[in-house]
């Protein structure tokens, strides 16, 4: 737990975007996800786009509009600078409209607990605490919404 606090601190201070830019960040994530059968499991997708992005701080993912890491391995860039193997999108829209189909393609459930064993099923990250590192900024974000 010690762990997962120092990630969250050493994130929170190394932030150059506003808490009121990151709030809406997630309001519109929000309103995009509850739109979908994905509704029931919205906080956990944007915990994951939290956790890629280091809370929407990551110029990388904010300048390819890609909150969720999603790699281009084809892309002719890719080989000779690593920072290209990250798909581009032309909006934080067409990025979420992305992972819906991705999460739809690889039959995601809309139950919590099963949505996040599907992460792990289908491989989506390598990190081995992956699964309490999203859990944390699950609860990490009821609580901005709580005080909201």
């Amino acid at each position: 737990m010690k762990f997962l606090k120092l990630i969250f601190l050493m994130i929170i201070l190394t932030t150059d975007i506003s808490a009121e830019d990151r709030k809406e960040t997630i309001e519109k994530l929000t309103k995009k996800i509850v739109q979908t059968e994905y509704k029931s499991v919205s906080e956990i997708i944007i915990s994951i786009a939290v956790l890629e992005s280091a809370w929407f701080q990551s110029k990388r993912h904010k300048e390819f509009n890609n909150y969720f890491s999603i790699k281009d391995w084809k892309h002719k860039k890719c080989s000779r600078q690593p920072i290209y193997c990250l798909k581009q999108f032309s909006s934080i829209d067409e990025n979420l409209d992305f992972m819906i189909n991705y999460f739809r393609e690889k039959g995601f459930p809309t139950e919590k607990e099963s949505f996040i064993r599907h992460l792990k099923k289908v491989n989506y990250a390598e990190d081995e605490l992956y699964e309490k590192k999203l859990r944390a900024v699950e609860k990490s974000l009821r609580r901005i919404r709580r005080k909201s």
